[in-house]
């Protein structure tokens, strides 16, 4: 072999094992909710939304609302974006997640009016 061959044939090994060196180096730049470059844990997911449908009803306490579905399901519902006193006795869909107090309430996010009046009562 020729110095010519040999030097170009040395480079290209040399710039192979320097591109697999960079490569195993090479770092997940995506950060989580908390600022750390891991991967998102159950706690930092957005929440589960879920629909349900149903009479809506005043609860048992201040701010608190009762959803009474089908097959004589009800949850205890609240919410801090949507205004659910001006749908109280109609039939509504309403989109939920679960309340982070963990006390069985669900909070609505969105809410949808289906009938002014319950006609499942």
């Amino acid at each position: 072999m020729n110095m010519k061959m040999t030097f170009a044939l040395w480079l290209l090994e040399a710039s192979l094992v320097a591109s697999i060196a960079i490569a195993g180096c090479a770092q997940n730049t995506m950060t989580t909710a908390n600022g750390n470059g891991g991967p998102a844990t159950a706690d930092q997911r957005a929440p589960e939304v879920t629909w349900l449908a149903g009479c809506l009803e005043r609860g048992p306490g201040a701010d608190q609302y009762a959803l009474h579905g089908p097959r004589l399901q009800w949850w205890e519902l609240k919410s801090d974006s949507v205004n659910l006193r001006a749908f109280l006795d109609a039939e509504v869909r309403v989109a939920v997640v679960k309340s982070t107090e963990n006390d069985g309430t669900l909070t609505v996010t969105d809410l949808i009016l289906v009938s002014l009046s319950c006609a499942s009562r």
